[in-house]
């Protein structure tokens, strides 16, 4: 009798654990099907967005501390964003476009979900790879583009190789972290994010400072948070935390491509395009040097992190649209629509008050050069007033996406390049290094509008926000 009490007991101990993980991915489930929109929204989206801001802070620790090394340093870290951001459009379809996918598949079946998740890993690691050697074996090329400087070439070779090694690592980082969010634990997520954040804070300046390695440190310090924080999703998997079980297999089938590609597309397209747009900016920002560069980089850089709140909260809004599509609970995705476009709103006017009133003191958190604080503060206040209705046109692009018509969404994004490059030209020819970097805002104002004239001619986003047909 006491024999079999005791098996029970250590089985149950093991059980306990089981169950404790299954409780917290059935109350995830709950979450998403059940809890009332607004506080779903809040439990999704207020780590989504602290997740966001922190892979933002994440990205902004190797200005802040190259800003110490000096411009040069500054501006070779920026010549580098416009690889990343190629890679990162590239790889978009399988981060953003899987994930959304298994979120919607993760409400008709967990199987076919599970699946679907393997697949994008997979697709992931095999592209980064790819794309990683890729810039390896053009590099020569792509930065006589920028520079006949030897020292910029010097620090832009050292941090793009050091970078480029470990990109495909910190492209899993991205996109492993948008399937666990994909199914809500975005905690978990959260917390990986942090970790990695603070681990680049402690290792990116011993490697820099102490150890004596400049601007290969502040890459080495990078790379090596975002590995060590990888292993927080990891444990989520291993240890029961997924709805779906890990076993599956791969399956190459088309419809996993046309989907992913579909839902991925607007992030697919905002990527690449971003890339040649910051390229192209940086190619007539070198026409005035060093400085020049490194303040280009610096706006983009500033003003893409209030930007990650915003992505942060779409992004929980995203992953509540698709579930709610996929089982077909459209009164659930109507309230969905009118609590994030009212929250939304809110997120836009703060950002566009704190650039308003605050330019300068952000940008001297950064760098001291008081000509680049004059050049980036300015332009940022310029630049203020789109903050205000970009949040409006994300929201509207995710929830194309979540129906899996993302490519309509992204299509819209192409006119970034058209606009940008005659106006760069014609900055140059005025003679106006501001007018380079304000460029970049004033193609972002004709996306918005692009945007909102989508907004009205397609209608549903509509319907479903005022509950009645638009005329």
């Amino acid at each position: 009798m006491n024999k079999v009490t005791n098996k029970k007991s250590a089985n149950g101990g093991g059980k306990r654990r089981g169950n404790k993980s299954k409780v917290g991915a059935v109350s995830r489930e709950k979450l998403m099907r059940d809890v009332p929109v607004g506080k779903a929204l809040m439990v999704l989206g207020v780590p989504s967005v602290l997740a966001m801001v922190v892979e933002g802070l994440n990205m902004a620790v190797d200005k802040f501390y190259l800003g110490k090394l000096g411009s040069v340093e500054i501006a070779a870290s920026n010549l580098f964003s416009i690889l990343f951001m190629l890679g990162f459009g590239l790889v978009s379809v399988f981060m953003f476009g899987s994930s959304s996918y298994f979120t919607y598949v993760l409400g008709i079946n967990k199987t076919r979900a599970s699946s679907v998740r393997l697949n994008g890993i997979v697709f992931m690691v095999v592209v980064g790879i790819a794309y990683s050697l890729l810039g390896f074996a053009l590099f020569e090329p792509w930065v006589s583009l920028f520079t006949p400087d030897a020292d910029l070439y010097n620090a832009t070779k050292s941090y793009t190789y050091a970078m480029l090694a470990g990109l495909p690592i910190l492209y899993l980082f991205i996109g492993m972290s948008m399937f666990v969010k994909g199914e809500g634990a975005v905690n978990v997520v959260t917390f990986s994010l942090v970790a990695s954040v603070l681990l680049n804070i402690i290792l990116t300046p011993i490697m820099m400072f102490v150890f004596g390695w400049g601007i290969v440190g502040a890459a080495l310090g990078t790379v090596m948070s975002n590995t060590l924080a990888i292993l927080g999703m990891v444990a989520f998997y291993v240890f029961g935390g997924s709805m779906v079980g890990l076993r599956s297999r791969i399956s190459w089938n088309k419809k996993f491509i046309r989907e992913s590609f579909r839902r991925g597309f607007p992030e697919f397209s905002g990527g690449m395009l971003e890339g040649v747009v910051i390229g192209i900016g940086l190619v007539f920002a070198s026409t005035y040097g060093g400085d020049l560069i490194a303040s280009y980089g610096l706006f983009l850089s500033i003003a893409m992190l209030p930007m990650f709140i915003i992505w942060g909260f779409s992004h929980a809004v995203r992953i509540l649209l698709s579930y709610n599509l996929g089982t077909r609970n459209f009164v659930r995705v109507r309230s969905t629509i009118r609590f994030a476009t009212i929250f939304i709103g809110l997120i836009g006017l703060s950002i566009f008050t704190m650039f308003m009133i605050f330019p300068y003191q952000i940008v001297e958190f950064f760098v001291m050069d008081a000509d680049v604080v004059d050049l980036v503060g300015g332009s940022l206040r310029i630049a203020s007033p789109i903050f205000l209705l970009m949040g409006f046109i994300d929201l509207y692009i995710n929830y194309l996406v979540a129906l899996g018509r993302g490519v309509l969404g992204g299509s819209i994004q192409m006119v970034k390049v058209v606009v940008q490059v005659p106006l760069l030209f014609i900055a140059l020819e005025l003679a106006s290094p501001m007018g380079i970097i304000l460029v970049m805002p004033v193609a972002e104002s004709v996306f918005i509008i692009l945007g909102f004239v989508m907004m009205f001619s397609e209608k549903t986003f509509l319907q479903y926000l005022f509950g009645k047909n638009i005329c």
